[in-house]
């Protein structure tokens, strides 16, 4: 848990409207507000103050913008870790766990605890041993064989499956520069057949260093890269291939060719039994064995008829869960599924969308991360299969067709490191989460609770917070300016590869400053930088646009406020880049909407805005804004 500033900076916050903008609170009674609209600077942020005579709004459109950031990087789940003595203590208010920070009186057997960050008096059974005596431990409950085990770490040989889409329109070709060396190579084969001599075979000026090729080369490229890798790399992974057009053929490790047709495209019950408890015959030799004969076996594939995406992804679901938490499924697609479950054609989306919904509870449920890369040039609704990649934290992409391979290798890389991830944050009771969902919020928004699904090594989570209005300190009882410091505390449960379920307890105590200037010392502009973003990416997401420009613009003035340094410059650069692409794509949806005729009111009640507006994102919208939204390190 990395704080973006060393030190907490405090100052009252209009706390009411400030979360508005947000994600949406219950509703407020109207604040009186002056005659003219106005902007209102304060050191802490800056504010838009509506006008009165204007419509009424349910939520205020007032931005804030906070350095008071932190970020938790869930990397952390694969480190080194000091395991507690017993099991973790938690308040009986607020549900934190008792710390090395922690002050208490031994009375007898018991400690009397007062929780640090509400002031509750805990009575607490606990062995001298059994107090902590650092800021961060891991509780695991299970046996010590399990634990030597994973601490020692265990072979890699979760599954992979490739789901690949043959169906027509992969044929589609275009023009890369370069002569490229392909195994297939469908113009050349065609000239073969007619006789022709393909060095003939330009037209006057017509440019002889490039190469046509076809959306399924580019995935067979792209494919037989990735197994030379794993083959040398991870040999001991289960590789499997997974076909769809009009129908799905599994292939597995090379040696199986099942089929799924006609009606039982249409059978959930059908397509699982087909495949459990077959692993070990279809998908049980390891890829330093098979890399080369599934490389043979992709480039026999040949393109043609429709798009049976969805059975083709539950039998890969179905396969990669018999493989262990930790495997992966990556769907590579160039069109709209369209045969057998999940057809996203006119008048199916929301049964579709509910059934992708399943898959990826089931498939987070088995620690599986299912990953999407759609093809540039065809619309797919993105959006309507994004719920499944969100559930179990896997990418969505859209990419050109030559650059899949790239897409891959960064996929795969990114391995999951634990699954079943839930993250709680406790504040101090003086503070509040700011810019997150209500849903997500207790114990008076000074508790945050995440469910984040399957982890990897770049997860991360960025949150940012303030002091509470000054009615609410006095009736809690707090002065203000006689705090010091503030607690600050991360509760990940979690489950490793090997099932052990583990509590891992992070505390932080930050330092109190109302002196803005000391406040920003030392700044951690990467850390401010992906909040920014992160922040601006999830209310276009939700469907406020003018919201997410204005957040993004404000972060930019905050940050070059702050610049001291070349790094920091460099960051900030990193930002501006994001910012321009959020505001490109919000314009680019804008006009999409203008195009069908359709338009919005951003100050209707914030579900109702993104479930209605969502039903027409495009899929360059989707892809742009959930990676933002998953902003990861930038690699310097």
């Amino acid at each position: 848990m990395e704080c973006a500033h060393n030190f907490a900076y405090a100052e009252e916050e209009d706390e009411d409207l400030g979360m508005d903008l947000f994600g949406g609170e219950e509703e407020k009674k109207q604040v009186s507000k002056p005659s003219d609209s106005k902007m209102h600077v304060r050191s802490s942020s800056i504010e838009m103050l509506p006008n009165p005579q204007q419509k009424a709004r349910s939520h205020p459109q007032r931005c804030q913008v906070d350095t008071n950031v932190v970020e938790i990087n869930l990397n952390c789940l694969q480190q080194d870790f000091q395991l507690a003595t017993g099991e973790p203590m938690f308040c009986s208010t607020c549900s934190c766990v008792f710390n090395s920070f922690s002050h208490y009186v031994r009375q007898e057997q018991n400690i009397v605890w007062t929780c640090e960050f509400c002031g509750t008096i805990n009575n607490l059974q606990i062995e001298d041993e059994e107090i902590p005596t650092v800021a961060e431990l891991t509780y695991v409950v299970e046996s010590a064989g399990e634990v030597a085990e994973a601490r020692h770490g265990t072979d890699d040989n979760s599954a992979i499956i490739f789901c690949i889409d043959i169906s027509g329109s992969m044929c589609v070709s275009k023009a890369v520069s370069g002569n490229l060396n392909l195994k297939t190579n469908k113009q050349q084969e065609l000239m073969k057949l007619a006789g022709l001599d393909e060095q003939e075979q330009h037209m006057p000026g017509e440019r002889r260093d490039i190469t046509y090729v076809s959306r399924l080369e580019c995935v067979q490229g792209a494919i037989e890269s990735q197994l030379k890798e794993l083959k040398h790399g991870a040999s001991n992974r289960r590789v499997g291939i997974v076909t769809f057009n009009g129908e799905v053929r599994v292939i597995g490790d090379g040696r199986a060719d099942e089929v799924i047709a006609g009606d039982r495209l249409y059978s959930y019950d059908n397509i699982s039994k087909a495949f459990e408890g077959r692993f070990e015959s279809l998908m049980g030799r390891r890829v330093g064995e098979t890399a080369e004969e599934l490389i043979a076996k992709v480039y026999q594939l040949e393109e043609g008829g429709p798009t049976a995406l969805g059975p083709a992804l539950l039998a890969s679901i179905i396969l990669a869960a018999q493989g262990g938490a930790g495997s992966k499924v990556i769907i590579c697609t160039d069109g709209l599924a369209n045969v057998g479950l999940g057809s996203l054609e006119l008048g199916l989306e929301e049964t579709s969308e509910a059934f992708y919904a399943e898959l990826g509870r089931f498939a987070s449920e088995k620690g599986i991360s299912v990953s999407l890369i759609s093809i540039e040039g065809e619309e797919c609704k993105l959006e309507r299969l994004s719920t499944i990649t969100e559930l179990t934290n896997g990418d969505i992409l859209r990419v050109q067709p030559e650059h899949i391979s790239e897409e891959f290798a960064n996929i795969l890389s990114d391995n999951v490191i634990a699954t079943h991830v839930s993250l709680t944050v406790i504040l101090h009771k003086a503070l509040y989460f700011r810019n997150e969902d209500a849903a997500d919020l207790s114990w008076n928004k000074s508790r945050l609770n995440k469910k984040i699904g399957n982890a990897t090594a770049s997860s991360s989570v960025t949150f940012s917070y303030g002091l509470k209005q000054n009615a609410i300190l006095l009736r809690e009882g707090i002065d203000k300016n006689k705090l010091k410091e503030v607690p600050m505390q991360s509760i990940i449960r979690y489950s490793s590869l090997n099932g052990m379920k583990c509590v891992r307890s992070i505390t932080r105590i930050q330092p109190v400053t109302f002196d803005l200037n000391q406040a920003r010392q030392d700044a951690k502009f990467d850390i401010l930088a992906r909040a920014g973003t992160r922040q601006a990416a999830k209310m276009a997401m939700d469907g406020r646009f003018e919201a997410a420009k204005e957040h993004a613009q404000l972060w930019k003035e905050k940050l070059q406020e702050q610049v001291v340094n070349e790094e920091q410059e460099m960051e900030l650069n990193a930002l501006e880049a994001d910012l321009m692409e959020i505001n490109e794509g919000v314009e680019n949806q804008k006009q999409l909407e203008r195009d069908m005729g359709i338009a919005f009111e951003e100050d209707i009640d914030v579900a109702e805005l993104k479930n209605e507006r969502r039903k027409n994102y495009g899929d360059d919208f989707t892809s742009k804004f959930k990676g933002l939204f998953k902003k990861k390190k930038r690699n310097n």
